[in-house]
């Protein structure tokens, strides 16, 4: 599996400062946010087909943002992210398509669990994601090559979490 790990400073997301000592690639892949540092992974899994993963998600932080997704740029970008954006009642997860032209493609919902398994499944004319079989299918064409990745972070430069860490095979 070829991957690269970003590493920088008051970079986007969330202007987060990324180290790749917070990423540890071994059977399975350990993202943590600690010291105020997130982290990032980009894998070498381009075009269209099926992204699976399992993982465990704890209870994070009302600042904190898990994100398992495909990205070309700000424009063309298919998430599964796991966060309250900074609010405790917000609902903790989403199904979305960035840009959000159309709120049908955001679909924000409360999940309970810790463990889940699901895929982001690109094809040439829709989307469906699917975490622990909540499904969501969405027409639409993206044209532009993306890739998988992963990434844990800080919607608030201020947040100064000690340790978060998500297990996650792919």
């Amino acid at each position: 599996m070829n991957y690269t790990i970003k590493e920088g400073d008051n970079l986007g997301p969330g202007n987060n400062n990324w180290r790749k000592s917070n990423v540890i690639i071994r059977d399975e892949i350990t993202l943590k946010r600690e010291n105020n540092t997130s982290a990032e992974v980009d894998f070498d899994f381009k075009g269209y087909g099926k992204y699976s993963f399992e993982c465990e998600v704890p209870n994070l932080p009302k600042n904190v943002v898990f994100g398992i997704f495909l990205y070309a740029d700000d424009q063309h970008e298919v998430d599964i992210e796991f966060s309250k954006w900074g609010f405790w009642f917000w609902p903790n997860c989403q199904f979305v398509i960035q840009p959000n032209e159309f709120k049908s493609y955001i679909n924000r919902f409360w999940t309970f669990k810790k463990k889940f398994k699901g895929y982001i499944d690109w094809q040439e004319d829709y989307i469906e994601f699917n975490l622990n079989n909540r499904t969501k299918r969405i027409n639409r064409k993206i044209s532009k090559e993306m890739r998988f990745m992963i990434n844990l972070w800080s919607i608030k430069e201020d947040y100064n979490q000690t340790e978060v860490k998500i297990k996650c095979q792919i």
